[in-house]
C-alpha cells in the first residue's frame, strides 16, 4: 500500500511538471526524499485513522468498558473486600510449605507472570504451564490456558489447592486464616457467613477483577491522540489488523476473541482436548489477551518462546507442527521491518499498574518448629519489594563453599559442596572459592556476566545441550558483593551470587510479597553485626545485642522503602 501511494504522488508529480514550473524558492522541481517520506507518513496517518475508525464501529477494537463488566453480585466490590484479596493475594500461608502465595507466580513487577516458562509448585516440583499474566481478567468468560474455568471468584481456590501448585487443602487453609485476627475481623465485617474457602475466593476474585489496564499510547490514540503512536507504531497496527491478520484471534477491547486455537506448537499437552470433543480442540488454547503483552515473556501455554519477536517469527513462519493446525495459520511473509512494525505496535498496548503492598496485616512465614531462634526479622515494604534480598552475619568468617551451577529448562539450577540442590534466584559461596558451570539440559546456554561495578567480565560462550563441558570461573569480588548473571540465548535466565565468608546467611526471594521474615537458630552471643543486601538499595550494617530490638529504615537512594524489624534473644 505504501508503494502505491508513493508511486501516485510521484507520477501526479511528474504530471503536472508538464504544465507548471514551480517556482525557484521551491525545494527542487521534484519532491525530495524527505517530502515524499513525509507524503507517504501521513497517507498512513490518515488511513490508519479511517480503518481503526471502521474497526472501533464494529467493536473488533476498542477500549476496556468498565460498565460491561459482569459482576458476579451485580455491582462492583467494595474497597474494603478489593484490600482484603490483596492481602490474600501475597499471603504465603495460603501454600502448603507457607512459603509461596499467588504473588509468586503472578507477580505485580514481572507483568503478574514469574518471567519463567514454567512455574515451581508448592513441592519444588515444575507445573505443567506457563503463569498467564492477570490484566483485564475482569472481561473474561474462560479462564486457565484450557478454559476449564469461568468465574474467578473459584480459580484462585483451584490453584491453590491444586498438589501442582499450592497445594493446600481447604480446611487447612481456612484453620490458619482464622488463627489471624485481622483476617477473622474483616471476612466477618463482609460477609455474613464469616470465614470459609468460598469466601476467600471472593475477596481475591474481587482484587483479581480490580487489576484493569486501559491507558497504553493505542488507547490515547483511540481517545483522539495522533500523537500517540508514532509512524513505526502505525504501520504495525495496520500489519495488525491487514498482512498479518492477528486481529482474526487477538480482537475486541482485550485483544481476545475468548476462543481456543492449535497454533501448531510442538507439545503433548492436550489443552482444551481435555475437555471438549473434536480434533480441532486437540492442542488448542486459549487466545490470550495482549494488553502488556510486552512485560509478561515469556510466551505461550509452556513458555517456550522467550521474546515477543520468538513469538511474531513463529507466527510469521505459519507455526512448527501441522497436525489438526488452526486453518488461519499461515505463514504471513513479513519482512524483517514489518516485523520490527509489528513489535512497535503490540509495545504501545504497555500500561503496566502499580500493586502497593496490602495495608491490612499479612503474616510472614513462621520459623521451624523445634528450633531455638536466637534472631529474627520481617521486612515490611511500602512499595513493592526487590526481586531477591541477602541477610547475614558480617563479622563471621566460617564459611568455605564452592558452587556448582547448571541449568534446568531456562532456569539455573545449583547446589553447594554439602549437597543443597536450589532453584532459587541468589546463592553465595566463598570469596576464593571456584564456580564450576555445566549443562546437562536439553538446550543449549551461553552464560555471561558483565558488572563495571565489581569489575566483573566473563562469557563462558556457547554451552551445547547434554554436552560433558565444564568451565569454571573464580569468585574474584569483594565479600558482601552481589554478581548477576544471565545467558544470552535465553535473557530472562538470571542468578545472583553473593560472595561470603560467614556461615550464617539467608537468601530470601520476595516474590512480590510485602512482609517477609528470616529467623537465625542458635546464633553464638558474641555475633552482633548484621548485614542486609537489598539490589539498587542503600547498603544496611546493624549492631544487635541479646535482648535488644530495632528497626531499621529501609532506603533507595535515601528514600525511605520499607522498614526491618529486628528481635534478639
Amino acid at each position: 500500500m505504501v508503494r502505491m501511494v508513493r508511486m501516485s504522488v510521484l507520477g501526479l508529480t511528474c504530471m503536472l511538471g508538464l504544465l507548471f514550473v514551480p517556482p525557484r524558492s521551491c525545494l527542487g522541481e521534484t519532491l525530495t526524499t524527505s517530502q515524499q517520506r513525509d507524503t507517504v507518513a501521513q497517507t498512513t496517518r490518515q488511513q490508519s485513522r479511517i480503518e481503526v475508525k471502521r474497526l472501533v464501529a464494529m467493536k473488533r477494537l476498542g477500549i476496556p468498558n468498565q460498565q460491561e463488566i459482569m459482576y458476579p453480585d451485580g455491582a462492583p466490590p467494595s474497597k474494603a473486600e478489593v484490600e482484603l484479596g490483596k492481602a490474600l493475594f501475597f499471603e504465603q500461608k495460603l501454600s502448603g510449605n507457607q512459603h509461596q502465595s499467588c504473588a509468586t507466580c503472578h507477580n505485580p513487577t514481572q507483568g503478574f507472570s514469574d518471567g519463567r516458562p514454567k512455574s515451581i509448585g508448592d513441592r519444588g516440583n515444575t507445573t505443567a504451564r506457563n503463569a498467564p499474566p492477570l490484566y483485564n481478567l475482569a472481561w473474561n468468560r474462560a479462564l486457565f490456558w484450557d478454559g476449564r474455568q469461568e468465574n474467578l471468584d473459584t480459580m484462585a481456590l483451584e490453584a491453590i489447592k491444586s498438589p501442582d501448585e499450592m497445594n493446600l487443602p481447604m480446611a487447612t487453609m481456612v484453620e490458619r486464616l482464622k488463627a489471624i485476627p485481622s483476617y477473622a475481623v474483616a471476612f466477618k465485617q463482609l460477609y455474613p457467613n464469616g470465614l470459609v474457602a468460598e469466601n476467600v475466593g471472593k475477596a481475591i476474585g474481587a482484587f483479581e477483577r480490580s487489576l484493569i489496564t486501559q491507558n497504553s499510547a493505542f488507547d490515547r490514540y483511540l481517545r483522539g491522540d495522533d500523537a500517540a503512536l508514532n509512524d513505526k507504531a502505525l504501520r504495525g497496527l495496520m500489519l495488525f489488523v491487514g498482512k498479518a491478520n492477528c486481529i482474526a484471534c487477538h480482537d475486541g477491547a482485550n485483544f481476545t476473541d475468548e476462543s481456543f486455537h492449535n497454533i501448531g506448537l510442538q507439545t503433548d499437552d492436550l489443552g482444551r482436548g481435555k475437555f471438549e470433543q473434536g480434533a480441532h480442540f486437540r492442542y488448542a488454547f486459549k487466545t490470550p489477551g495482549l494488553r502488556n503483552v510486552a512485560l509478561t515473556g515469556p510466551y505461550m501455554h509452556d513458555g517456550s518462546l522467550n521474546t515477543l519477536r520468538d513469538v511474531v517469527q513463529f507466527y510469521n513462519q505459519g507455526g512448527q507442527r501441522q497436525e489438526g493446525i488452526d486453518m488461519l495459520m499461515k505463514p504471513l511473509h513479513l519482512t524483517a521491518e514489518e516485523v520490527d512494525e509489528l513489535l512497535a505496535f503490540m509495545e504501545s498496548l504497555t500500561a503496566p499498574i502499580t500493586v502497593l503492598p496490602p495495608t491490612m496485616h499479612v503474616a510472614a512465614k513462621e520459623s521451624p518448629q523445634g528450633k531455638a531462634v536466637t534472631l529474627s526479622g520481617e521486612f515490611h515494604f511500602i512499595i513493592l519489594p526487590p526481586e531477591v534480598g541477602l541477610v547475614y552475619i558480617s563479622e563471621d568468617q566460617g564459611l568455605t563453599q564452592a558452587l556448582s551451577i547448571d541449568q534446568q529448562g531456562k532456569e539455573f539450577m545449583h547446589w553447594t559442596q554439602h549437597g543443597e540442590k536450589s532453584l532459587s534466584k541468589i546463592i553465595a559461596g566463598s570469596p576464593g572459592e571456584t564456580m564450576t558451570f555445566q549443562n546437562s539440559t536439553s538446550i543449549g546456554h551461553n552464560i555471561y556476566a558483565n558488572d563495571t561495578h565489581l569489575r566483573v567480565q566473563f562469557d563462558l560462550g556457547l554451552m551445547p545441550p547434554g554436552s560433558d563441558i565444564v568451565k569454571t570461573y573464580p569468585i574474584t569480588w569483594q565479600t558482601g558483593e552481589v554478581l548477576r548473571i544471565g545467558c544470552k540465548i535465553h535473557p530472562g535466565m538470571r542468578l545472583y551470587i553473593a560472595s561470603l565468608a560467614s556461615k550464617y546467611y539467608k537468601e530470601i526471594e520476595f516474590n512480590g510479597a510485602p512482609a517477609m521474615s528470616f529467623n537465625f537458630e542458635a546464633l553464638p552471643a558474641q555475633l552482633t553485626k548484621l548485614a542486609v543486601w537489598l539490589p539498587e538499595y542503600d547498603p544496611i550494617e546493624i549492631v544487635i545485642h541479646p535482648g535488644e530490638e530495632q528497626e531499621v529504615a529501609l532506603k533507595k537512594a535515601g528514600k525511605l522503602q520499607g522498614i526491618l524489624t529486628l528481635k534478639r534473644q
